[in-house]
C-alpha cells in the first residue's frame, strides 16, 4: 500500500502502470479536514474528489484504506475539549456510510487520534468507546490507527479489526529501528491476541527528505522490511506525492519493488499438538468453564483463538485444508438458555491421534475456536451438551465401548409387539439363500412414551456385532433397526425411505462402512418425509440411545414426543423393521415384524 495524505494521485494510465509495477494492491486516501478555533470543520477539498479517488482506485482494482485526517489550526496542535469528541465522531460516521456505500475495504475513523487528542489517555479512551457506533454503519475492515506505537494503554479495541502502527524515522541510527520495530511487532502481536483482532500492519512508513538523504531512507525502508518481513499483515509507505515524504523517482522506490516482488513470505503454520490452526487466528485464554462444558480432560493439549471469521467458513476451511486427519463427526447445537446462539463441534483422527475442536458463533462473523488435541481414545470423550438436549443434524458418533445393559424404564404399560425367531426375508438385494444372523432377527419391541418423550426397546436374537464384521467371504458394515410411523394412517401420503404412507422414521444404525477406515460408528436419529430429498427422507435429526447397542441383544432408544409431532390419544401405525448391509448385499440379512407390508396400529397414551 502506498499513501499520499493530500490525495495527490493522478491515476492515469502511466500512474496505474507504475503502481502495480511495484506490486502495489492497496492505496491510502484521506480526506483532509481543518478545525476552525470554533471548533467548526471544514474538508479542504470537496467530497467529490475524494468519491472520484475512491471510484477510479477500485475500478483500477487497488483495494481502498479510507482514512479521514484532521489537524487543527496550524501542526502540532491538539485537541482538549472532550466535547470535540461528538464532533469529529459526526465527520467519521460520514465517511463510515460512504466507505460502505463505495465498497472500501479498510476503513479508519479518525488519523492518530492518541496525537490529536495529546496523548490524553482518557480522550483516547472515550474515542475508541465511541467508535463502537460505527460498526452500525461500516461492514468492512475497521482499524484503528495510531502514531508510532500509540499510547501505552490500549483497551477495548475488540470492535475493530486491524490495529496500525505509523512509524517515521528520522535519521541513520537503524540499529535504534530494528529495536523500535521488535518493539512493534511484540506490541501489535499482543494486541492482536487479546482482542482477537484480524492482525495489525504499518500503518504509515516514511523518513522525511529535509531529514535524511536518498540513500538513508532507502536504507530505513530496506530495514523495516528486513525486519518485519512475514511478521506484520501489510505496509503502507508514506509518501505518494512530490511532498515531504515522497519517495517516488528515489532509491526507496526501487527498495519497495525489490520487496513487492517476492512472493509471500512463508510463515510456519501454529498447530496445536499436529492439528493445524486456522490462519490468523489470535490465541486466548480458553476457560475452564468451556472445558468442562465440552468435557475436555485436563490431560488433552487445549487451547483457545479468536478468529475473524463465521464460525461456518472456519469448520469448512478444516474440512478442506486438515486434509490428513479424517473428520469422523459433525455435530451443532443451540444453547436452551440461549437459542440464538450456535456452537460447532467436529472430531478429526490421524492414527491413534485425535483432535477436537469447538466453534462458537459470536457477532459481526467474529468466533471463538477452541481446539483440544491428544490420543483419540479421550479426544472422542469430548462432546457438547448432555444427550437429553437434541443437537440437531450429526454426523456418526464413534461407539466408545460397552453399552449400558440397563435403561432404568418401566416397561410394565408399555404396547409389545413380539415377533418369531428366525423369519428373515428374501427379496430385492438379499442373499439368494437365508443367512442366519441373529442381530437382524427380531424378537420383541416395545413403545412407550410419556408427557415429553417416546420410547422404543428393540430386543434381538443376538448381540449387535462388532462391525465391520467378516462372514463367509463377505464383510458385514452396517445393522439398523427402524420404526417408521404414518402420522395420518394414509398409505397414500408420505413416503420416508421409500416405503408409502410413511411420514416419520426413528432409527437406531450401528456401522463402519469403508470410508470409516474400521471404525464403528453409531446414530440414534428421526427424520421426517421430503419428497425433493434423497430415499424421500428429509434432515435426520438426533434422539438418544438411552441403553444397549453394541455389546447388547437390545437397544433402548429416546425422542422428544413434540419434535415427532405426536400428542396425547393420537392413533397412528407403524412398519417396524431390522436389517444388515454387507459389501455384497443391501439387504444382507432383513427381518420385519410381522409380514413384509404389515402396519401396527399404535396410540399414543
Amino acid at each position: 500500500m502506498v499513501s499520499s495524505e493530500p490525495g495527490d494521485y493522478i491515476l492515469d494510465d502511466e500512474e496505474i502502470s507504475r503502481l502495480k509495477s511495484l506490486n502495489i494492491n492497496s492505496l491510502r486516501i484521506c480526506p483532509l479536514y481543518q478545525m476552525s478555533t470554533d471548533g467548526a470543520l471544514r474538508l479542504l477539498r470537496p467530497k467529490e474528489f475524494y468519491l472520484s479517488l475512491i471510484r477510479k482506485a477500485k475500478d483500477e482494482g487497488f483495494a481502498v484504506f479510507l482514512e479521514p485526517n484532521l489537524f487543527i489550526g496550524g501542526a502540532g496542535l491538539q485537541l482538549s475539549d472532550p466535547e470535540s469528541i461528538e464532533k469529529i465522531l459526526a465527520m467519521s460516521s460520514e465517511w463510515a456510510a460512504i466507505a460502505e456505500e463505495e465498497g472500501v475495504e479498510l476503513y479508519s475513523p479518525l488519523n492518530e487520534p492518541d496525537l490529536l487528542f495529546g496523548r490524553n489517555q482518557d480522550l483516547i479512551a472515550e474515542w475508541i468507546r465511541k467508535t463502537r457506533e460505527l460498526r452500525t454503519l461500516f461492514s468492512g475492515y475497521l482499524v484503528l490507527k495510531f502514531a508510532d506505537l500509540g499510547p501505552d494503554e490500549i483497551e477495548g479495541i475488540d470492535h475493530y479489526d486491524y490495529v496500525a502502527f505509523d512509524i517515521i524515522w528520522g535519521d541513520n541510527r537503524l540499529d535504534e529501528l530494528r529495536e523500535h520495530l521488535r518493539r512493534a511487532i511484540a506490541k501489535g502481536g499482543e494486541l492482536r491476541k487479546q482482542y482477537g483482532l484480524r492482525g495489525f500492519f504499518f500503518g504509515e512508513l516514511g523518513a522525511e527528505k529535509a531529514r535524511v538523504d536518498e540513500r538513508t531512507q532507502a536504507e530505513i525502508f530496506r530495514t523495516i522490511l528486513e525486519e518485519t518481513w512475514g511478521k506484520v499483515d501489510g505496509y503502507d509507505f508514506l509518501g505518494w506525492s512530490e511532498l515531504e515524504f515522497s519517495f517516488k523517482g528515489r532509491e526507496g522506490e526501487k527498495v519497495i519493488a525489490e520487496w513487492f516482488s517476492r512472493p509471500p513470505p512463508e510463515v510456519e503454520p501454529a498447530t496445536v499438538g499436529e492439528f493445524p490452526v486456522y490462519p490468523m487466528a489470535a490465541e486466548a485464554e480458553l476457560p475452564e468453564e468451556m472445558k468442562a462444558q465440552f468435557g475436555i480432560d485436563e490431560s488433552l493439549e487445549s487451547r483457545g483463538y479468536h478468529v475473524g471469521a463465521p464460525a461456518a467458513e472456519i469448520l469448512d476451511w478444516y474440512k478442506a485444508y486438515a486434509s490428513q486427519w479424517l473428520l469422523v463427526r459433525e455435530d451443532s447445537f443451540s444453547p436452551p438458555d440461549r437459542p440464538e446462539g450456535a456452537f460447532y463441534l467436529a472430531f478429526f483422527r490421524k492414527g491413534d491421534d485425535g483432535a477436537f475442536i469447538f466453534i462458537t458463533v459470536g457477532a459481526r462473523g467474529y468466533s471463538f475456536l477452541g481446539i483440544a488435541t491428544g490420543p483419540w481414545s479421550m479426544v472422542q470423550r469430548c462432546g457438547g451438551p448432555p444427550a437429553e438436549e437434541p443437537m440437531g443434524r450429526e454426523g456418526p458418533a464413534p461407539w466408545l465401548g460397552k453399552p449400558k445393559m440397563e435403561d432404568g424404564i418401566d416397561w410394565s404399560q408399555a404396547q409389545v409387539w413380539e415377533d418369531p425367531r428366525g423369519d428373515f426375508w428374501l427379496g430385492e438385494g438379499s442373499p439368494p439363500q437365508v443367512i442366519e444372523f441373529p442381530p437382524s432377527d427380531i424378537v420383541r419391541v416395545l413403545l412407550l412414551n410419556d408427557s415429553q418423550y417416546l420410547y422404543l426397546r428393540f430386543e434381538m436374537d443376538g448381540e449387535f456385532p462388532v462391525l465391520p464384521l467378516a462372514h463367509d467371504g463377505d464383510t458385514v458394515r452396517i445393522v439398523m433397526v427402524d420404526f417408521l410411523i404414518d402420522l395420518d394412517r394414509n398409505r397414500q401420503t408420505g413416503k420416508a425411505m421409500r416405503y408409502a404412507g410413511a411420514d416419520l422414521a426413528l432409527e437406531a444404525w450401528f456401522g463402519s462402512p469403508p470410508e470409516a477406515r474400521g471404525e464403528l460408528y453409531y446414530y440414534a436419529q428421526y427424520a421426517f418425509y421430503d419428497a425433493q430429498a434423497p430415499e424421500e427422507i428429509g434432515e435426520w435429526r438426533q434422539g438418544t440411545l438411552v441403553a444397549g447397542g453394541v455389546g447388547a441383544d437390545f437397544v433402548t432408544l429416546r425422542f422428544p414426543l413434540a419434535e415427532l409431532k405426536l400428542e396425547s390419544g393420537m392413533k397412528i401405525d407403524a412398519f417396524i423393521f431390522a436389517e444388515a448391509e454387507s459389501d455384497l448385499y443391501h439387504h444382507f440379512a432383513r427381518d420385519v415384524l410381522g409380514e413384509e407390508k404389515q402396519w401396527h396400529p399404535v396410540e399414543i397414551r
